[in-house]
């Protein structure tokens, strides 16, 4: 068999902002590392201003490139540790700027072309039309479910990426079936092109966590006693107020204080979540400590009484499995994929409804039993989900596009079941 070569678009800044796209890649290139056939090159693209950031989850077979830079991302990085002072300065000339434009899709010009590639994955939601056969991943189409949460010249910004890549893509890869049917569904796109590949929780190519390390964290954060954890970045749809209103519910007509820990780089919405927070005087139960490194994320879920996932939306919860995996129990909505992806690991609720949400935490702090028992169970559950399963599924992606044999791909290949029904 002849080999390959497969490029993985991994041009992000890797600052904590592409959110769970980062986690995604993370957890992608540490399967591929391990699975990586003798007949598979892979090519890691990644992004100026962090050229390495993929280094650590990659084996030495694996190539490192650096998209050659913009100007706007060369001045960036001539300007160094001014970068800070300028950017608040830049940004609204920046904001007007994507407001006013117009949204295209971008060209590779021979790109990908010259890296000698056979196959190029995008793994974030940014397509690039090349000459090359490609792998896209859409994440999900959360845009039209929540138009809300999103500026017009954002909707049409994802609408025109999102489906020219769902059109140029050889193969279209989701976290579960909710997200393909939807895709299927708002975009008419052919049901045989869409490929559910379940993901894994991205801490299992963290580096392990000793008792040192846990103590270290809990005294450096001054983390309380028992708290329940949510880590997720603040856009609207993660629903922080719901769970800010649920904490303060407790607090006045039940007389239980419960503290919640959030982590994950806050976002201009933020300013209304510590509004309300500030309203309902409840400033010494939420604590926030922005982006943590993935030292400080794996304490954390060990260290957590639980984790709560309100979110209004989700394509699947990185998250969910990462509570999982480190023993945390999880509590986390009733939307989208995760009743099939929780099935018995989790306590489900709607997130809509804050007397859901807050009775659900009660259970979760004030019964051990129930604790242990969602522990136990989202262990078992997450040992079904592996990113050495997921990488090994997308490298039958790779080389079916490769080898134009896309029409043997098929979401049967991926073996995860509970009670006859599909998890994906």
């Amino acid at each position: 068999m002849s080999t390959i070569r497969v490029g993985i678009d991994a041009n992000i800044n890797p600052d904590g902002s592409p959110g769970g796209v980062q986690q995604f890649i993370i957890g992608l290139v540490s399967g591929l590392s391990k699975r990586q056939p003798e007949d598979v090159e892979i090519v890691l693209i990644t992004h100026p201003a962090a050229s390495d950031w993929l280094s650590p989850y990659a084996n030495d077979r694996m190539e490192l490139v650096t998209r050659s830079p913009s100007f706007l991302a060369s001045a960036s990085a001539a300007l160094g540790l001014l970068r800070k002072y300028v950017k608040p300065l830049a940004r609204p000339i920046l904001q007007w700027l994507r407001s006013t434009g117009e949204v295209a899709v971008a060209d590779d010009a021979g790109y990908f072309s010259s890296l000698n590639l056979d196959v190029v994955h995008f793994p974030s939601q940014n397509y690039i039309e090349s000459d090359v056969p490609s792998v896209y991943n859409p994440h999900d189409l959360q845009h039209l479910h929540y138009p809300e949460f999103f500026t017009d010249k954002k909707i049409e910004r994802r609408e025109t990426i999102y489906r020219a890549g769902c059109d140029g893509a050889g193969q279209i890869g989701v976290a579960s079936k909710w997200i393909k049917d939807d895709i299927v569904k708002h975009y008419g796109t052919d049901p045989e092109k869409v490929t559910v590949i379940p993901t894994a929780p991205p801490s299992e190519a963290y580096e392990a966590v000793s008792d040192a390390d846990l103590e270290d964290v809990d005294h450096s954060l001054g983390l309380p006693e028992s708290f329940a954890f949510y880590p997720a970045k603040s856009w609207p749809h993660k629903n922080h107020q719901n769970l800010v209103e649920a904490v303060n519910r407790l607090r006045v007509t039940e007389g239980i204080d419960v503290p919640i820990v959030l982590t994950g780089k806050r976002t201009d919405h933020w300013k209304s979540v510590q509004s309300l927070i500030d309203e309902k005087g409840v400033s010494d139960l939420v604590h926030h400590y922005g982006f943590v490194s993935e030292r400080e994320m794996r304490c954390l879920y060990k260290l957590s009484t639980f984790t709560v996932i309100p979110t209004l939306f989700e394509a699947a919860s990185l998250p969910m499995f990462e509570a999982w995996r480190e023993g945390s129990p999880v509590a986390a909505a009733n939307v989208t994929s995760l009743p099939a992806i929780a099935g018995d690991a989790a306590l489900l609720f709607n997130p809509r409804s804050v007397e859901e949400i807050a009775d659900t935490i009660q259970t979760l702090m004030t019964d051990e039993a129930t604790r242990e028992s969602l522990a136990k169970a989202g262990q078992e559950r997450v040992s079904r989900f592996t990113w050495e399963r997921t990488a090994q599924r997308y490298l039958d992606v790779y080389r079916a596009i490769a080898e134009d044999r896309v029409d043997e791909i098929s979401d049967s290949e991926v073996p995860i079941r509970m009670q006859g029904e599909s998890l994906v």
